[in-house]
C-alpha cells in the first residue's frame, strides 16, 4: 500500500494557523551496507500541530529523524523547510535554521546544572550570555523546572531529565522540534504532565512538532496527524480515528496494539 493509498485525508487539509509552515521530507531513501533501512519515504510536519511517528523497531524512524536534523544524509530525496531545500545541511546549520531535536539518551552536560545545560544551547545558538540567562529562565519557568534550575544534570528524577533536553532544544528557538522517544520511562502522572507540555509548545509558541513514542496512548491523545512506518516504508497515514480504524493493518505491522488503538485517551 502507497501512502497515498493509505489514507484519505491529507495532511494538507487539516487547518493551519496563518503563519503556517512546514518540514518536509520527500521521497527520502537511505542504506546502511546493502540493507534498506528507508525507502522513499515522505513526512510533513505543519507548524502548530503535532505530528505522531509510530512503527515497529527497525521500521527506520530514528533513520528519518537523523536526517530530518542532518546528523545523516539521505542516498535519495530531498528535505525542506518552508519550501527551502536543506537537504545538505549539517546538524548545526539546520539547528540554526531552526530544526531542533531531542536523543533517546538525553545528550546533557550532567557535571552542569540545569539551567546552565539550557544557557549552553541558547549560547550556542548565537545568544549574548544576558540574553541567554533570560531564555534559560524563561524556558524553565514554562516547562515547570525552576525548582531543579541550580541542581546538577546528574543527579535528576528520569521525567526531570526528560524535561530538560526539551527544554534545551527550546533554547535554540525553533520551528520544528522532533522529539525522539521523549516519555520513555514516564510514568502515567509524568506521561499527563509531559502531553500538557508538548500541546502548550505547539499551540502557544507556533512549533511544529514530530512525536516519535513507542506508548501509543500518548500517540494517539497527543496527535494531530500521524504516519505509521515498517520495513523502511510509509504503509499508513492519517488523523488518530483513520490510522486507529485499521486495525488489520496497525495489528500487522505494530503487533498487539489494537486494544491500544481502540481506547483513545480523553
Amino acid at each position: 500500500m502507497t501512502s497515498s493509498q493509505a489514507s484519505s485525508t491529507s495532511v494538507e487539509e487539516l487547518e493551519l494557523p496563518l503563519s503556517a509552515g512546514f518540514l518536509r521530507a520527500e521521497g527520502i531513501s537511505r542504506s546502511f551496507r546493502g540493507v534498506k533501512a528507508l525507502a522513499e519515504v515522505t513526512l510533513e510536519i505543519p507548524r502548530g500541530r503535532i505530528t505522531g511517528l509510530i512503527g515497529p523497531n527497525g521500521a527506520g524512524k530514528s533513520t528519518l529523524v537523523n536526517i530530518l536534523s542532518g546528523y545523516e544524509r539521505p542516498d535519495i530525496g530531498s528535505v525542506a523547510m518552508n519550501n527551502v531545500d536543506i537537504t545538505r545541511q549539517t546538524a548545526h546549520q539546520k539547528s540554526r535554521s531552526g530544526v531542533a531535536r531531542t536523543f533517546q539518551h538525553g545528550h546533557l552536560f550532567r557535571s552542569l546544572s540545569v539551567l546552565e545545560n539550557v544557557q549552553v544551547s541558547a549560547l550556542a545558538n548565537g545568544s549574548g550570555r544576558r540574553q541567554a540567562q533570560r531564555t534559560a529562565v524563561g524556558i524553565l519557568d514554562r516547562l515547570d523546572l525552576l525548582p531543579w534550575g541550580g541542581l546538577s544534570a546528574g543527579h535528576l528524577p528520569h521525567g526531570v531529565e526528560r524535561r530538560l533536553g526539551v527544554a534545551r532544544a527550546l533554547a535554540t528557538a525553533p520551528e520544528y522540534l522532533l522529539l525522539d522517544e521523549p516519555a520513555a520511562g514516564l510514568n502515567d502522572g509524568e506521561m499527563e504532565n509531559f502531553r500538557n507540555t508538548i500541546h502548550s509548545i505547539s499551540a502557544d509558541l507556533n512549533i511544529g512538532v514530530l512525536l516519535i513514542d513507542h506508548n501509543m496512548r500518548l500517540i494517539f491523545a497527543a496527535s494531530d496527524y500521524i504516519y505509521v512506518l515498517a520495513g523502511g516504508q510509509n504503509v499508513l497515514q492519517g488523523d488518530p480515528d483513520v490510522v486507529r480504524s485499521d486495525e488489520k493493518l496497525a495489528t500487522s505491522y505494530l503487533g498487539t496494539i489494537a486494544s491500544t488503538l481502540a481506547k483513545p485517551t480523553s
